[in-house]
């Protein structure tokens, strides 16, 4: 099956509920282009751009899902409309279990040490803006809050601050489990969202002030 959809919600159609043999994603997200910032627009069955995606993982049904450019998909679309056309796809894959490791720094709070703002940024992907540039953003506001606390130019923090390196998804769901207490005690910001910002693809980075505005 060739579509459009998430690799993913593609699968599940194709595959479970209608027993396609495979799925070929061209999905893209909106941030996602193949012009430069200002340029006239191309049309998109033009753009040689993917993005990673995933399936569910299914032992007995000795499926695939992959991702192609639009521009490979409209090649295909245009040899179909010629006739049944043929697609060799070879799969080579593997599996094995493994720890989750997460890296985790912590500038103890001053006053209120058992309250904390936890920060986190995913280390999974290799991207630069993706999130290279996210963990090296808060490898450095944890090196540069240290050295102004050590070096008196800034006040320690009222609170607990947490530093994680992890997958962005399963890691911050085993830190949640692995840490109940911890978690309890994760305090809002002013927007009442809770203070487990996500940081990744700088400049764009979360900052939070306490519901009092102070430091943390």
């Amino acid at each position: 099956m060739l579509g459009d959809a998430d690799a993913g919600g593609l699968w599940r159609r194709a595959v479970v509920m209608h027993g396609a043999a495979g799925v070929i994603s061209t999905a893209l997200p909106g941030y996602l282009s193949a012009d430069a910032p200002g340029a006239r627009p191309t049309p998109r069955d033009t753009w040689n751009i993917l993005q990673w995606s995933s399936i569910t993982y299914d032992e007995a049904k000795k499926s695939f899902g992959f991702k192609a450019s639009p521009r490979a998909a409209a090649e295909l679309r245009r040899a179909l409309t010629e006739g049944p056309a043929s697609v060799h796809v070879t799969i080579a894959s593997t599996f094995s279990d493994a720890p989750a490791r997460t890296l985790v720094a912590e500038i103890r709070g001053a006053t209120l040490p058992d309250e904390r703002v936890v920060m986190a940024a995913h280390v999974q992907e290799p991207g630069a803006n993706d999130n290279a540039s996210g963990v090296a953003t808060l490898a450095e506001m944890a090196r540069a809050i240290h050295a102004g606390i050590r070096g008196g130019k800034i006040p320690a923090p009222a609170r607990t601050l947490t530093f994680l390196f992890l997958n962005e998804i399963s890691g911050s769901r085993q830190w949640l489990q692995d840490h109940p207490e911890d978690a309890k005690r994760v305090k809002k910001n002013s927007l009442g969202i809770s203070a487990f910002p996500a940081v990744e693809r700088a400049p764009r980075v979360p900052w939070l002030h306490s519901p009092e505005d102070s430091w943390l």
